[in-house]
């Protein structure tokens, strides 16, 4: 468990099992998170069964820069293997992906304004990324539990079908959040999404552009609803149960290759 110490900048969110640590201004948030988080836990504690340490950071953009590994202020992510980091404000990052509009068929600029217009008239996506905290702690269960993936998209997927699966079940009245954001990320325009194969993927998946990054990430969201559609919750745990490797499993996979290979994990570090 990371220690308090280090966030002793912070305030604590009170009342959450999971810790869950705030900037000054960003207390109210901080505790809609937290409690959004406390729920996606259980469900995938439940799904998975497994019970990984998380710590939550919910951040303003100064505190951004102490505590955060990624850049741009606004993008949720894990450092340090069981530490989520999120954004407590609007920033430029958020804006920066609304559509252009005249790229949308009406149909699509109606359900986009219907989802995302604040009581001000304009429009935000902060409840999509808000929901993407379900993604990242995804990543922190099957990282800390050993679910090694043989693929980076699959990882990716695996994450986006967490997400789905805890929407449908715990929070379904967030699923137009969930589902209509995808269908605007795969209608980026081609030049910006110079690969778009999943053997790409996993060659540029650092450093691909973000905008080429997001269209992947759009369709691995809408491949997880029709995967969800098929199979429910238990696609999510058989993909789980298929990559997930304990040392008791590695230690007989290894024993078939070499009793001497099996000994290194087996009796480390003679």
């Amino acid at each position: 468990m990371v220690s308090t110490a280090r966030y002793s900048e912070l305030q604590r969110v009170l009342g959450s099992q999971i810790p869950v640590y705030a900037s000054a201004d960003a207390i109210d948030t901080a505790h809609h998170i937290a409690l959004r988080c406390n729920r996606a836990y259980q469900f995938l504690q439940e799904t998975l069964t497994t019970r990984p340490a998380i710590t939550v950071l919910v951040l303003n953009a100064a505190d951004w820069l102490t505590y955060s590994q990624y850049p741009a202020y606004g993008m949720p992510h894990t450092t340090s293997g069981e530490t989520l980091v999120v954004a407590a404000h609007e920033n430029a990052l958020w804006r920066s992906t609304l559509p252009d509009e005249t790229t949308l068929t009406p149909e699509l600029v109606q359900r986009y304004r219907t989802v995302f217009t604040q009581p001000d008239g304009s429009q935000s996506f902060a409840s999509f990324f808000d929901l993407l905290v379900v993604h990242e702690l995804a990543h922190l269960f099957h990282t800390q539990a050993f679910c090694i993936f043989p693929r980076l998209w699959l990882m990716e997927l695996f994450a986006n079908l967490c997400l789905y699966a805890y929407v449908a079940v715990v929070e379904p009245d967030q699923l137009p959040v969930l589902e209509t954001r995808p269908q605007l990320l795969v209608r980026i325009d081609a030049q910006h999404t110079p690969h778009r194969q999943l053997q790409d993927f996993e060659i540029q998946d650092i450093s691909i552009n973000p905008q080429n990054y997001a269209w992947y990430q759009g369709h691995f969201h809408i491949a997880v609803k029709r995967i969800y559609a098929q199979s429910g919750v238990a696609a999510l745990q058989r993909l789980w149960q298929m990559f997930l490797v304990p040392d008791q499993q590695l230690a007989v996979q290894l024993e078939a290759v070499s009793p001497e290979l099996a000994q290194v994990l087996t009796q480390w570090p003679s």
